[in-house]
């Protein structure tokens, strides 16, 4: 198969003599967004296709590049996505609701990436920005990432129609000549607009993340999305399922303390949540209740909230997956601190705070060792010099200290934080270390 045309339409080439009989593939939209799409003649790059109307032609020039493709059934459903490892330019500031390809002039602007996982319906599909080398006219190579940015970016399945074509490109060694980076790319300068815009690295950092810097105010902290592991990817969209627990990031400090059930999930022809929060049934017999009945509780025995579900279009307000002990109607759910689990506990705990004062609230990171009737055994954790969210156990006279909470505080818990264990990062010196996700770590944990 070729693709020709400013990379915008497939063809299926049918003889191989000097005038090649030709195929047409037609575009078949799977849902009203990309029926709209098509009405508005815009240009389709992904997705399913049949066979159409047949052509002759003598005018090789015209083609670009063999694709790969998949067809099946007997009405030979040829499908086209994005495979790991090509390049691709994506459409610029894309809007599902663009005009028609006419009244837009075909004054398109692209930005580059490169495929880094294979496409699986209903799943996003992860890329990694490219940026022009200096001095080069069609070499590229990745946007490095650096300390709390990523370089890698998903694009969730409702918006797949932002690839806008195939790239035809080569990885180069570094060898070829002076000042080409080792694992660059030299991509097809036919596929690639005349004029590719100055300052490329900063526009695609922008689009990366939505995340604005704060005000500065004496008490903002600045919060990276990750130094070692991506958290962020574990709660995109192609994440979620039904009958999965979710922790919440309450309004009061943003922190994941409160919980909710995935009852449906819908991609067209939006992306859809249909959520039942959970709320708190019964903590263990004789642990000590908050005297302010609107505090955020996080242990004990958790229901399914009665009444309508909630429907969500961001995923923005979860933090993370939790396992919880569910009952056989899977109605009731118990969620305690287990061996392993890393946990926030309020620093000052006493049964008198109140959620007016949580954004004043210190905290302790611990993780769990053991457990049993009478109290939960933890060791705690202090941050490692150099780092915004790695952590290693704390150490006094040289040992590991370790404490031992009755039963009956468990509500000195607070949340669960997401961790991830480090091995061979900086040459194995963080080994056995944990990084933890710095979306669920308070102001003074980060400024510890």
């Amino acid at each position: 198969m070729d693709h020709i045309n400013e990379s915008s339409e497939w063809i299926h080439l049918n003889d191989e003599t000097n005038r090649a009989k030709i195929t047409w593939l037609e575009h078949r939209p799977s849902d009203e967004r990309a029926k709209g799409w098509a009405r508005r003649k815009l240009p389709v790059s992904v997705g399913k296709y049949q066979l159409g109307g047949d052509d002759n032609t003598s005018d090789t020039p015209s083609f670009s590049h063999l694709i790969s493709c998949s067809v099946r059934g007997i009405k030979d459903i040829v499908s086209v996505y994005p495979r790991i490892g090509e390049t691709w330019a994506l459409f610029k500031d894309w809007d599902i609701n663009w005009p028609s390809s006419a009244s837009r002039g075909h004054e398109y602007k692209y930005e580059f990436v490169v495929i880094l996982s294979e496409y699986a319906e209903g799943l996003p599909i992860t890329v990694a920005f490219l940026r022009k080398v200096k001095g080069f006219a069609s070499v590229f190579r990745r946007v490095a990432a650096t300390v709390g940015r990523t370089n890698t970016f998903q694009i969730p399945p409702h918006e797949l129609l932002r690839f806008s074509h195939c790239i035809p490109s080569a990885k180069l060694t570094g060898r070829e000549r002076s000042g080409v980076p080792v694992g660059s790319y030299e991509l097809d300068t036919a596929a690639l607009p005349q004029m590719i815009e100055e300052g490329e690295e900063e526009a695609v950092q922008a689009a990366k993340s939505n995340h604005r810097s704060p005000p500065s105010e004496p008490d903002c902290v600045v919060i990276p999305k990750y130094e070692f592991h991506d958290f962020s990817g574990e709660r995109s969209e192609g994440k979620f399922t039904a009958g999965q627990i979710w922790s919440l990031n309450c309004k009061e400090e943003g922190l994941p303390k409160y919980y909710a059930k995935i009852q449906k999930v819908e991609w067209r022809p939006v992306f859809k949540l249909q959520i039942n929060k959970l709320e708190l049934e019964s903590l263990p017999e004789n642990v000590t209740q908050w005297r302010d009945k609107k505090m955020p509780v996080s242990c004990g025995k958790f229901a399914v909230k009665g009444g309508q579900r909630e429907t969500l279009t961001k995923v923005n307000g979860f933090s993370h997956q939790i396992k919880a002990q569910e009952s056989d109607r899977k109605t009731k759910y118990t969620i305690l601190p287990k061996t392993g689990d890393i946990w926030a506990m309020y620093k000052n705990w006493s049964d008198a705070i109140k959620v007016g004062s949580l954004k004043k609230c210190a905290y302790e990171v611990v993780e769990v060792l053991d457990d049993d009737e009478s109290h939960i055994e933890v060791m705690m954790l202090e941050r490692v010099e150099g780092f915004i969210s790695v952590f290693k156990e704390r150490v006094e006279g040289g040992v590991d200290v370790r404490r031992k909470i009755p039963r009956c505080e468990l509500l000195r818990f607070s949340h669960y934080v997401p961790a991830f264990r480090l091995t061979g990062e900086k040459g194995g010196a963080l080994r056995g270390y944990v990084e933890l996700d710095p979306t669920a770590l308070s102001r003074n944990l980060l400024r510890a």
